[in-house]
């Protein structure tokens, strides 16, 4: 993990909370042991996370999303050695559980530092459900960290239809962030076939929790461009 100097010189370069950089830091220690494990064969990494640290997308992100391409009787206990791990070679880490639920395998882990009010939180899911993901092998990278573990990663095509499918379901800011970030990337227009569901003060309120200060002046931008018809 960084040191104190080190996260609170990168909060302050990047623009951002204290808690994103740590969290990251972790993040990738946690996808670096992954890409060294027996599950690396296994899972593909989709989602915010994804789109953040394989298409160098501005926007922080909380949880580490997989889905599963085939499966074992020991992903479970993998999945917590990889964790413990992690845990080992970083203080102030404590695995909470790993556990099963509804075809999905969950993975918890708890993050103390000086630099934080409260403990923050890791959260590893692997899907077993079936998912049309393509996918190819891409070296990840963050600031917050000097690893750059290979992992396979769903195309940024995949990742546009998984946002597709997620607004339909649900109202997050971030989704139609990733979206509109995703377009940009590959030259798209994917539009959700329903209305934009937020107000300004609303939608810009959540992203600026995730997203580098330098970053601020695009949410009027991207409220416009989903505003269009």
């Amino acid at each position: 993990m960084l040191n104190l100097l080190e996260i609170k010189k990168l909060s302050k370069n990047i623009g951002i909370a204290a808690l994103n950089i740590i969290r990251e830091s972790i993040e990738i220690e946690i996808l670096d042991s992954l890409s060294k494990s027996a599950l690396s064969d296994r899972v593909i990494f989709y989602g915010g996370t994804a789109i953040r640290l394989a298409y160098n997308g501005p926007r922080f992100s909380e949880d580490l999303d997989f889905v599963f391409k085939k499966q074992y009787i020991k992903d479970a206990m993998e999945l917590e050695n990889i964790l413990k791990n992690v845990s080992k070679n970083n203080e102030g880490i404590i695995i909470e559980e790993v556990f099963e639920e509804r075809n999905t395998l969950f993975g918890l882990i708890h993050i103390s530092n000086s630099l934080l009010k409260h403990p923050i939180r890791i959260k590893v899911e692997i899907s077993k459900k079936s998912h049309r993901q393509k996918s190819e092998y891409l070296m990840l990278s963050s600031p917050c960290n000097i690893l750059n573990p290979i992992i396979k990663t769903s195309t940024i095509e995949s990742l546009i239809d998984n946002k597709l499918t997620a607004i339909k379901h649900r109202n997050e800011p971030r989704d139609w962030f990733d979206l509109w970030f995703m377009n940009n990337k590959n030259n798209s227009s994917h539009k959700p076939k329903k209305e934009f569901p937020f107000n300004k003060r609303e939608f810009e309120n959540e992203l600026k929790r995730w997203l580098p200060k330098g970053f601020w002046r695009m949410i009027p931008g991207i409220i416009v461009y989903y505003e269009k018809k």
